[in-house]
């Protein structure tokens, strides 16, 4: 499993960037991925995929993304509110939401169909039963990335002058 650094989606995030949040709110740290498409919805197109990311593909196809950054829960072995980014090649050993597609299907679908890069980025939880809010370690660590990748977003002004 090669886990990639946050610091490489520097200088290509737009606000042409597709944000698919995925997992349950009802069900503790698995609803982050909600959580931040709410959170980003200003900055970038934002969807929240909820328990099943598959059946937005459509409406993320529809955007023509450059790239689509998927957001879910992801037990990774590490300690709770730690972040790590993926390739779809990348998560076939990683436990994320139950979804009836596995992310890297549907990875490589969105890529299929649109030519954009995907990337999964996972917060690994610290509790997930049901009837709980999001952990207060792992709603600290969703707001540190939706900071990080507000930073990272180049504006279409940048991009259309060449400055990619």
């Amino acid at each position: 499993m090669k886990k990639m650094k946050l610091n490489e989606l520097d200088g290509k995030l737009t606000s042409r960037t597709v944000i698919l949040g995925v997992g349950n709110e009802i069900k503790g740290d698995d609803g982050l991925g909600p959580y931040i498409a709410k959170g980003l919805d200003s900055e970038f197109i934002a969807i929240d995929g909820k328990s099943v990311p598959e059946a937005y593909a459509h409406e993320v196809i529809s955007h023509s993304p450059k790239v689509v950054l998927i957001v879910d829960a992801a037990k990774m072995g590490s300690r709770p509110g730690s972040v790590g980014i993926f390739k779809k090649e990348d998560v076939k050993n990683l436990s994320f939401s139950s979804h009836s597609m596995p992310l890297s299907m549907l990875a490589k679908h969105l890529e299929n169909n649109t030519g954009c890069s995907v990337f999964i980025i996972g917060i690994e939880p610290e509790d997930t039963n049901f009837g709980i809010n999001l952990t207060d370690t792992v709603k600290e660590s969703a707001n540190d990335l939706m900071k990080l990748l507000i930073a990272y977003k180049k504006t279409d002004n940048e991009k259309n002058n060449g400055r990619s």
